[in-house]
Formats: structure tokens, C-alpha cells, sequence
């Protein structure tokens, strides 16, 4: 199923765009299928977490058809 993937802080400067579509049925499927599409980005979404429904989710959550999921790269500020 094609999943909505919206991108956020550093991920998304790397990748270049703030949204994505990919094929996945799990978060960890569409986290691997994102890392396929957008290589520059792999080596960072091991620190990301990820989000449905505002709600941070583990990679093993399924997701719903038409989901959106969001990448969140740790921030820190001050």
C-alpha cells in the first residue's frame, strides 16, 4: 500500500523535499522502503522517530491504508 511520508527538521534538508510517497505496510517496511528511495537519508533514520496520528509509533506498528507517517530527526536548541 502507498504511504504518505512527511518529512521533518534535518531529514527533510537532506532529502529535499518535505513529503515522500512510498510502498509499506509496517512503519519499519516504510522506513526501509524510504532508505531505498532517498539513500542520503538511511544513515539518518536510525535516529529518527516516527509518528501516525500524531502519536509516536514503534516499527513494528501496521499501518492503515492512505497513512500518513512522519519523520521526526532528534533537534536540540536553545
Amino acid at each position: 500500500m502507498t504511504v504518505t511520508v512527511r518529512l521533518w527538521a534535518g531529514v527533510k534538508e537532506a532529502a529535499g523535499r518535505d513529503a515522500v510517497q512510498v510502498e509499506g505496510g509496517t512503519v519499519a517496511a516504510v522506513r526501509d522502503a524510504l532508505a531505498a528511495t532517498l539513500p542520503a537519508l538511511a544513515p539518518r533514520l536510525r535516529y529518527c522517530r516516527f509518528a501516525v496520528d500524531d502519536a509516536f509509533v514503534p516499527p513494528e506498528t501496521p499501518l492503515s491504508p492512505g497513512a500518513t507517517l512522519d519523520v521526526i530527526p532528534p533537534v536540540s536548541g536553545g
